[in-house]
């Protein structure tokens, strides 16, 4: 009897510590997100070192966002999608929000880098000089970033198991994380089309 029991219980153990595995993120998740926040991020400080107060600015048109917009714009981002994603994180896994199809990682990514669409955002994150200049404004950003990364290091939710509702559908919790570092680079990619304009200041 005993041997016919020991089997069973060990191949239960194995199950069930694979399906703990498979909802908490490995280590290379992890390593991949925090490698994409670090590379957009040393991305934006290159885009703006130097700059001057009228480059930072400068708007290519009177409905257009200036660098220091985007800037802005992004370290109210921050803040958002951390906080809304540990808030969605205290609430138990319900199965039944998970989506029909889901987005490859790689098609997140991808999607939201990608400016050919371009999106209105939300009023909360509209640009409202709410730091005195830029670099008050970086440095609020980067805090906030070191929070965020603290968080992706130290969490052991079930991010794959929770789900967020978009425009264009539903994404797991890691893909969130995804969506927040392609957030920065779609406007690292802003910024330097505000360069290139031919109209953008010498100085």
């Amino acid at each position: 009897m005993k041997r016919s029991i020991q089997p069973a219980i060990i191949l239960l153990l194995m199950f069930t510590f694979h399906w703990v595995d498979a909802q908490t993120l490995s280590k290379d998740e992890k390593k991949r997100v925090v490698n994409l926040y670090e590379k957009a991020m040393e991305q934006t400080e290159e885009e703006i070192r130097g700059l001057s107060k009228e480059q930072l600015n400068f708007k290519p048109t009177a409905e257009s966002w200036s660098i220091a917009d985007c800037i802005e714009h992004l370290a109210l981002s921050e803040d958002m999608f951390r906080e809304m994603l540990q808030k969605e994180l205290e609430s138990p896994v319900d199965p039944s929000a998970a989506p029909d199809k889901k987005f490859d990682d790689k098609d997140v990514y991808a999607m939201i880098t990608n400016r050919e669409q371009k999106v209105k955002t939300s009023q909360p994150l509209e640009p409202s000089n709410k730091w005195e200049s830029t670099k008050e404004t970086m440095k609020a950003f980067k805090k906030s970033r070191r929070e965020t990364h603290n968080f992706i290091q130290k969490t052991d939710k079930e991010l794959r198991s929770h789900y967020f509702e978009m425009p264009f559908g539903k994404l797991d919790g890691y893909q969130m994380l995804l969506f927040g570092a392609g957030h920065q680079s779609r406007h690292n990619a802003q910024i330097t089309e505000i360069k290139n304009n031919p109209d953008f200041p010498t100085s």
